[in-house]
């Protein structure tokens, strides 16, 4: 369905004739009236490489319905329609939407798969890995640290890590520990802890704070291996070394 056509008198400037100029015009019995004289002067145009968002704009600010398109010399090629750009508008907007949601759902797929691929090396670890909030709060540790301490997640999950503490390093040594983590983001160290069972062992301990988007602590994560036989094995050469 046409809607509108253009119109041009002995050379001169474009016009517009529209359907509703049209039906107007025969409604008030104006049939024989030149269209030259119906049409409306002088046709807005844009240039053919202006964008869609630019010409609806142009259009909005004019309060009209049709827009012509000139080439490159100016000459005019064509006319678009309001209808024209909105469906092509909403046609760019659904596209950009889908790719966008395509998008997401890959990054979202590959998340979930680095996800379940860490979930599974913490699990199968050998080295137990506590994670806390930025409270201190134990929210989950794996496998290994119910084995290396005798505690259950669910025997230490709210609680702080001193429930672990064996008593032996003073409070100047926590308070090293934390100033160190709070300025470079990172501790490791030896350290006594104490099992469910009440037994005292050194452990090699690496606390890491993690960050959100906004550069933030959001939580700690603490990961360590007990060092008895290590320790032990010192005690032996030390013995034979001087005995």
């Amino acid at each position: 369905r046409t809607e509108a056509a253009l119109v041009r008198e002995d050379e001169g400037d474009w016009g517009i004739l529209t359907e509703r100029d049209a039906v107007e015009a025969l409604a008030e019995r104006r049939g024989d009236v030149p269209v030259g004289q119906l049409a409306s002067f002088p046709l807005m145009t844009v240039a053919g490489e202006t964008s869609l968002f630019h010409a609806r704009n142009r259009m909005v600010e004019a309060g009209i319905r049709h827009i012509g398109v000139t080439d490159a010399s100016g000459a005019l090629r064509g006319l678009v329609s309001f209808e024209d750009v909105l469906d092509s508008v909403e046609y760019m907007y659904v596209e950009e939407l889908q790719e966008t949601l395509k998008e997401r759902d890959q990054a979202l797929a590959t998340s979930q798969r680095n996800l379940r691929l860490a979930e599974k090396i913490i699990a199968s670890s050998l080295e137990g890995i506590m994670i806390t909030d930025a409270a201190g709060r134990i929210q989950s540790v794996n496998p290994a640290f119910e084995d290396l301490t005798g505690y259950t997640e669910d025997e230490v999950a709210g609680h702080n890590p001193s429930i672990l503490q064996s008593g032996r390093h003073g409070p100047a040594f926590y308070r090293s520990m934390w100033q160190q983590l709070q300025e470079t983001g990172s501790w490791r160290g030896e350290i006594w802890n104490r099992r469910k069972s009440g037994e005292v062992y050194p452990e090699l301990l690496t606390i890491t704070a993690i960050t959100d988007e906004g550069g933030e602590v959001s939580h700690y994560a603490g990961v360590f291996s007990d060092i008895s036989s290590l320790k032990e094995n010192e005690e032996r050469i030390k013995a034979q070394a001087y005995y």
